[in-house]
This record gives structure tokens, C-alpha cells and sequence, in this order.
């Protein structure tokens, strides 16, 4: 019985490791942004409203080298304008993903740790058909009002589609 147990997690693992690798050679490349779909929840004069919406303006690309672990990202979208509690107008907010990292990745995760600032972005893999995926993630962007810089948490679904 110990054998069998022994027998069965190495087995498991040998098939976890191939997905990872898997995933991997499917990374590799370059992909196309095609859509941005987003939730942004700025706090402005101590009022929180969500945005939910379609970026617009959506384009960019993200690059994964799977021989030397590393990635290039430029992704680029603004928020829809909108106001708060129809008071208070929050403008378009750009959103910007641009940097050069190392990544890894599990069988359903990427996670880029950039390599020119300290910012590590976890990518969790909602769909993939090899050439088209679809990713999640949680980035932090700063909205301008009035000379004051406010940050504001955005969680963003991006689909791309590989070159």
C-alpha cells in the first residue's frame, strides 16, 4: 500500500510539472491585447464608487521567453469618465501595464516580477484555447484630481490572442 501511495504522488507530479511546462511553451511569444474589461474603485473626497466597463483605446502586447524566464509588457486602455454620486466627476483613468520581468507560472498563473521596479503581477489564467487566452489580475493606478495624485485599484480581465 505504501508503494502504491509512493507510485500515485509521483505519478501526480510528474503530471503537474508537464502542465506547468505545457503552459510554458504555450506562453511563449508574443500576444496581442484584444479586450479589457475592468473594475476600478477610486476614492474621491471620502466617496467610493465602482467603474465597471470596457477599456477603450485597448492595445498592446505581452512577450514571454520561455527559454530565458522573461517577459516584456506594454498594455495601455482608459476608464470610461463617470461621476460619483453624481456630484463628483472622475475622468478617464489611464491604465498603463509597461515593464520588462522575470516570470513563472503554475498550471493556472503566470506571476511577472518586474525587473525595473518592484512590482510583481499575478495573472490568473481564466481561459485558454492556446491561442487565445483570457487573464485576471489586480494592478494599483494613480488618477490626477486637482494636482493630487489618488490611487485607485483596478482588477482588469484581458483577453489576448497570440501573434
Amino acid at each position: 500500500m505504501k508503494k502504491l501511495f509512493l507510485l500515485v504522488t509521483a505519478a501526480v507530479a510528474v503530471v503537474s510539472c508537464s502542465k506547468e511546462k505545457q503552459l510554458a511553451r504555450t506562453l511563449d511569444g508574443t500576444w496581442n491585447v484584444k479586450s479589457v474589461t475592468y473594475s476600478a474603485s477610486p476614492n474621491i473626497g471620502g466617496f467610493t464608487t465602482t467603474i465597471n466597463g470596457t477599456g477603450s483605446g485597448v492595445g498592446g502586447t505581452i512577450s514571454f521567453d520561455r527559454k530565458a524566464l522573461t517577459s516584456n509588457f506594454n498594455v495601455a486602455f482608459s476608464t470610461q469618465p463617470t461621476t460619483v454620486g453624481g456630484i463628483f466627476p472622475v475622468p478617464a483613468i489611464p491604465v498603463t501595464l509597461n515593464g520588462t520581468g522575470t516570470f513563472t507560472n503554475t498550471e493556472n498563473a503566470v506571476t511577472i516580477t518586474r525587473t525595473d521596479t518592484v512590482q510583481t503581477l499575478t495573472f490568473a489564467i481564466l481561459s485558454n484555447n492556446k491561442t487565445t487566452m483570457t487573464w485576471k489580475t489586480t494592478t494599483t493606478t494613480n488618477l490626477d484630481l486637482a494636482g493630487q495624485s489618488v490611487p485607485v485599484p483596478v482588477n482588469l480581465e484581458i483577453g489576448v490572442e497570440k501573434q
